[in-house]
């Protein structure tokens, strides 16, 4: 006997409440989210990754799979040069407005520090 995502999600998976909301979602675009009778809702909780600019934002879309041609990950914490996260680095420090050396007692931001959690 072949076991349901439902059956498999309240056996497997940690539940974040007494009662989760328990939504099969089979899609998602925008702000909407779908389930599997094709029901559209409003996210409202949205992941970190999509809070800003809604789910499978075209630009970002492009961007990823332009990213995938190359390489999918390596090691975010300095000891590969990478091109994008180099780019992304020199912005950061240019864009953000931050003390100058002489009026912080720590100097100006010129380096970023990447994590992924």
């Amino acid at each position: 006997m072949q076991l349901t995502n439902r059956q498999l999600f309240f056996d497997h998976l940690a539940q974040t409440s007494d009662f989760p909301l328990a939504l099969e979602i089979e899609s998602a675009e925008g702000i909407y989210l779908t389930d599997r009778n094709q029901k559209k809702y409003i996210d409202l909780i949205s992941g970190i990754g999509v809070s800003s600019i809604g789910h499978r934002h075209p630009a970002v879309l492009e961007a990823v799979r332009g990213q995938l041609d190359r390489y999918l990950h390596l090691m975010v914490y300095g000891e590969y040069i990478q091109t994008p996260q180099t780019r992304l680095a020199a912005r950061l420090s240019d864009t953000l407005d931050l003390p100058s050396a002489d009026q912080s007692p720590y100097g100006r931001l010129d380096n970023v520090y990447f994590t992924n959690s």
